[in-house]
């Protein structure tokens, strides 16, 4: 079955700031939701500083391959739905700004009527 998912995002910098919805999707899951912001929008597996300097009780010297880093910061981020607002994003080099990007379940087990209603009006973005 299908989920909705609202996606969220929030850009920030020195002298301003912007909260918005981004768009709609549909997912089995947030491990979904997850792998399609890592891949299209948040880049979060490739941003560990970020993580290294904002996740509370993160272990800079453990011993951990790209995979197990990336499972880490995974499991971390689904765990927080990508909370915009949450108090481990790191907001402290805001020169250029930053874009923090979360999402939030709209409604579980969309039927396909449901679907192709939004689809029509063009309400989603197909997930690649």
């Amino acid at each position: 079955m299908q989920n909705l998912y609202q996606i969220n995002v929030k850009h920030l910098a020195p002298k301003d700031s912007h909260k918005s919805i981004e768009c709609f999707i549909f997912a089995e899951n947030e491990s979904q939701v997850f792998d399609y912001l890592d891949k299209e929008k948040a880049y979060w597996t490739e941003s560990k500083a970020f993580f290294e300097n904002c996740i509370p009780d993160f272990d800079e010297d453990q011993e951990l391959s790209e995979e197990e880093y990336n499972n880490e910061i995974k499991k971390f981020v689904i765990s927080t739905k990508g909370e915009i607002d949450a108090d481990w994003a790191c907001y402290d080099d805001l020169y250029y700004g930053r874009i923090h990007w979360g999402w939030e379940l709209k409604k579980e087990n969309i039927s396909i009527e449901e679907i192709n209603i939004l689809k029509n009006l063009g309400l989603i973005t197909e997930m690649q």
